[in-house]
This record gives C-alpha cells, structure tokens and sequence, in this order.
C-alpha cells in the first residue's frame, strides 16, 4: 500500500512539473513492476537474521489503527461485467482440437518442410508401437509434400532395449540400446547451385534436381550414464541433374561438377560417439562424433572417408522460483554453443560428389542452421568448420526470442580448416512454442554484405532437435 502511495505521488509530481519524460515514465514502470512482483510472489522474503540486534520485546498493548473505510462509503461502484466462461472454454478447446490434429495416434497431420527453398509442406504420420519385453517395438511411416512439388515419404522400425553391455550400470540410467531400420526416399527438383569452394560467385547461381534413396539399419548402445557407441549400415542411391528448363541449369554453368556425370550406387559405412553429460541444467553437453567410409562399387571413382564432430553445449545461467519457493534453473533462458567440422578424405582418383558434401550458408539440406545471413546453400565444400553462438529468451508459454552469431568456412583441403578468413553472420529471431517444442521461427540474418536473409521455418513437430536447447538431430539419416 506504501509502495503504490509513493508511486502514484511521483506519477502525479511528474505530471503537475510537466516533467514526464522518458525518465520519470521509466522510473514509475519499474517500480510499478516491482511492486507487482511483490504482491505476486507466493514465496515469503528471505530474512538474513545473522547480523540482527537482540528483538525489543513485544508489547501487549495494541497500537492504533487508523479507521477502516466501510464499503458503504465508497460510492456507488460501475457494474462488473461477468467473465465469459463460454468463450474461454470455446477458445480452449479449439486449441486442444488443433494440438490433436497433429499428436493424436496412431495417425496425425504434420506441417514441416523438407528443405530450405522447398515451400511449405503438409502430410500425414502413422505411429504404431507394439512392444513386448523385454523389448519396446515402435512402427513409424511418414509422407510429406510440399506447395513446390518436393515430397519425401520414409518408414522406421525402432527398437529398444536395456544396455548390452558386460557390466552394471546405475537404475536410475534412463538410455537403451537403440536400434533403428529405415528406408527413406526424397524428390526435390529445384536446390540452388553456386560452385563448389569458399568464394563463390553468387551471381552464377544454377539449379539442379535431385532424388535420393537410401536404405540402412543403425544402433547405439549406452556404455556409461554419460557416453554411447554407435555404428550405421546403409545403402544410398542418388540420380542428379539439370532442372527445368526454365531456370539457369548446373549442367551449362558447371558442368565439371563432380558426381553430375554420373551417380553411383555407394554403400555407407559409420561409427560414432555420443558422449552427453549431465541430462539437466545449469549446464549440459550433446556431443555426436562420426567416422565413416562411403564405397563406390559401380566406377570406383567416388570412394572417400569423412570424420565428423557436432558438438552442442547448452548453459542455463539463471534461476527461477519454483511453486515450493525452491530455486532452480530456468530452463527458458539458455546460451548454445555450437561447433562442427566436417573432414573429408578421398584417395588418388577419387572425389567426393557435390551432393555429398556438406553446405554453408542460411540453412543446410538436414534443416540446421548454419551461417544465417546468406544464402541457402551458398558454400559448398568437401571440408567445412562452422562456430556459433546462440541466445535464447522464452519470454511467454507461446512465444520466445533469441540473437545468434554464426562463423565459418568451406574448404578444398583438410589443411586449410582454421579460423582463417571465416564468413560471419548475425541477427535475431522470434520462435513459437508448444509446449517445448518449436512450431516456426522467423529470423533475420545479417552481415554478408549482401543485404538482409530472412527466414520463415515450420520444423517437423517431431524433430529431436527442437526441444529446449539444441543437440544433434535424433533421426538416422541426419
């Protein structure tokens, strides 16, 4: 009551001086969040009583109370309209038949792209979980297609199961042996091309189609509560060349391109570490670190191995007062780091196809974020260093921003993966929240010299990425 008497005489002080400026505005906001904050609070203030004097003793007598106005004193007051149950409950549900849409079981509509420049998309998911111990058996199958005539469609048998492994591990651990098979096909007739190097000529920009095709079967299996070990078996089949006829063609710009002549069945094979600690905040790591040989079996001329480090780390600075008045992490407010290096090696008559290689520049071909003021696609190159840093404010249950630097290259050589002229980017974004996941975003990048890169995204509802914080992408292929 004192607090809001005070603030209203400096309110009404300004207003009388006619000095209600940009301070004196700033100076009744903040109290006035204050006070509220106050009044709001469940939690009682912490009182630090090491340092207070002895207590005077307390007096039976009781001290005069000013008199209480009665309510009949107060004038007549203005009619209080009545809340409208209905229409809350009407929009309530409406939310709740929307999020059905897209979480009921065993089929659901998703909305997702299926990568940059492919246009909105929209398809259906058939989940079936069928498990029986000791094992939890779950059957998936996907279609998507999207307003530019791309689509991809893919199934996958999931099966888990508790660690295999010759020694015990604490109960409290919550990874299984995971094992995934899966077969995925993908159709997109227009990606940008613009030559393969750190200096490409963006106004050379061609197209190409393609369709890729890929069966496999891969597994992780815990070892410890804080690293995994993995392996990956699959084939790929890729077809690639011209676009349509109305746009700039890879074959008339580019047309020493290597892997566009021709594209041979290979047989991918890959192992990894998954080292991850702790699972919850104040701080947490996502590491994934591959080591794989693609094999040409039909020309012999694109055999090549690549070693690949992904590495996330979430912090989570600040504190939140939970119901029980305890402090804990405020997991709507947290910092990414983000690192990536691709390396690829190929022996003497060999290279590594264009489409195989990894891409900078806006959003790559699996839908992370790479160097965000430029172009999708912009840099492509058989070796690649990327660096970003990530911050991120959820500041309401719906909707949350973030500002982002990103910083990087592509290389011809191993050798020249440094952090020598890297291209850099930064800007800032809005996300849109349910739950915790990420329905869209809307970001613009900056610094390229090339103007503003906005972007727009609708995320697969399912993507393993998109929960709070980031780390590498939980489907197979990624």
């Amino acid at each position: 009551m004192l607090v809001r008497t005070a603030i209203e005489k400096i309110f009404r002080l300004c207003a009388q001086r006619h000095h209600f400026t940009v301070i004196c505005f700033a100076t009744v906001t903040l109290s006035l969040a204050t006070a509220s904050a106050i009044a709001l609070s469940p939690c009682p203030p912490r009182q630090d009583t090491s340092s207070q004097g002895p207590e005077p003793p307390a007096t039976s007598a009781a001290v005069p109370q000013p008199p209480t106005a009665s309510p009949t004193a107060q004038g007549p007051q203005p009619p209080t309209a009545p809340e409208s149950s209905d229409s809350l409950s009407t929009g309530k549900k409406i939310l709740a038949d929307v999020e059905k849409l897209f979480t009921a079981k065993p089929a659901h509509f998703i909305v997702q792209g299926i990568v940059p420049g492919s246009g909105t998309g929209g398809g259906g998911e058939f989940d079936k979980d069928f498990s029986r111990d000791p094992w939890q058996r779950k059957f998936s199958a996907t279609a998507v297609a999207t307003i530019r005539a791309f689509w991809m469609s893919e199934v996958q048998l999931r099966l888990a199961h508790d660690p295999f492994v010759p020694w015990s591990l604490p109960v409290s651990m919550q990874d299984s042996f995971v094992m995934h098979v899966y077969a995925r096909t993908r159709s997109l007739p227009r990606m940008p091309f613009y030559g393969i190097g750190p200096n490409p000529n963006v106004n050379n920009e061609a197209f190409f189609s393609e369709r890729d095709t890929l069966v496999g079967v891969d597994a992780t299996n815990p070892v410890a509560t804080w690293l995994d070990v993995g392996g990956r078996i699959e084939t790929v089949w890729n077809q690639a060349g011209g676009a349509s006829p109305s746009v700039q063609s890879i074959a008339t710009v580019f047309p020493g391109t290597p892997g566009l002549s021709s594209q041979p069945n290979l047989f991918h094979y890959e192992i990894s570490l998954h080292p991850h600690y702790p699972a919850q905040p104040p701080f947490n790591t996502d590491y994934l670190i591959s080591y794989g040989a693609y094999q040409d079996h039909d020309t012999g001329e694109f055999s090549f191995r690549q070693l690949r480090f992904n590495l996330y780390n979430n912090i989570y600075p600040f504190h939140v007062t939970a119901p029980d008045c305890t402090r804990i992490r405020n997991k709507d407010i947290f910092f990414t780091l983000h690192a990536l290096i691709v390396a690829s090696d190929a022996s003497a008559g060999h290279s590594v196809p264009f489409y195989l290689q990894p891409t900078l520049g806006g959003t790559d071909a699996n839908n992370d974020p790479t160097l965000r003021g430029f172009n999708d696609f912009q840099f492509r190159g058989p070796n690649a260093i990327l660096m970003q840093a990530e911050y991120n404010h959820r500041l309401w249950k719906y909707l949350g921003a973030y500002a982002f630097y990103d910083a990087g290259k592509v290389t011809l050589l191993k050798s020249d993966l440094n952090f020598v002229d890297l291209r850099q980017s930064y800007g800032f974004g809005v996300s849109f929240w349910m739950n915790d996941l990420v329905l869209f975003k809307i970001y613009v990048g900056l610094g390229s010299g090339q103007g503003a890169h906005p972007f727009f995204g609708i995320p697969n509802f399912t993507g393993g990425n998109l929960v709070t914080g980031r780390g590498p992408t939980a489907t197979p292929w990624n």
